[in-house]
């Protein structure tokens, strides 16, 4: 009888709506997609004041699961985020964005691995003799400085595949001991609880 009413209360809260959203979130390891975007600056927006992050980097292969548009309950965002990946802060040179870019575009075409979903970032694609080229990298809209450190919102995950995703050596690494899941929850309350079709 105890198991029954306990599963039967967990049940109950996993399907308590928390959000709303107007539109399909529906992942793709190999292409940005409204899903994956919505968490990057989900992440960025979270950490703004306490972390003054300049990017957040989250990895679209982590997201797991398909949201039709309508309403968010607790179990849809705990099986789109089935980890337990926790929230880091880092740093890197703005060189650095120029090669994990690139690996980016070629991952879209080789689909090796999944890609990195960045905010606050933006670049170019141009077509040259030797193929696509990224230009004009710029972060909050101004030109990235190769010598100036910027500091990136990101989580353990990422992070300790560095050479899988970031083409760089991260350093000042900086451990919040937040669960991506329970940022995300926190982030669509805020952002998406009073927002009904």
């Amino acid at each position: 009888r105890f198991i029954k009413t306990t599963i039967s209360a967990i049940d109950k809260d996993m399907g308590r709506v928390i959000g709303y959203t107007e539109v399909d979130w529906i992942p793709d390891k190999f292409k940005a997609s409204a899903v994956s975007q919505w968490h990057a600056e989900a992440l960025y927006r979270e950490y703004l004041e306490q972390l003054r992050p300049d990017v957040a980097i989250i990895n679209n292969g982590g997201i797991r699961k398909a949201i039709a548009a309508g309403e968010i309950t607790l179990r849809d965002m705990t099986e789109m985020l089935p980890f337990t990946n926790y929230i880091v802060a880092f740093s890197c040179y703005g060189r650095d964005f120029l090669p994990m870019l690139k690996h980016n575009l070629n991952l879209m075409k080789t689909r090796e691995h999944d890609i990195v979903q960045t905010y606050n970032l933006s670049w170019q694609v141009v077509e040259a003799e030797d193929g696509e080229q990224v230009t004009d990298i710029r972060i909050n809209s101004e030109p990235v400085v190769p010598d100036r450190i910027y500091r990136i919102v990101s989580h353990d995950y990422v992070l300790g595949q560095a050479d899988k995703y970031l083409m760089f050596k991260p350093f000042d690494t900086e451990e919040t001991g937040d669960l991506i899941l329970d940022v995300m929850l926190r982030q669509v309350e805020k952002q998406l609880g009073k927002k009904k079709l």
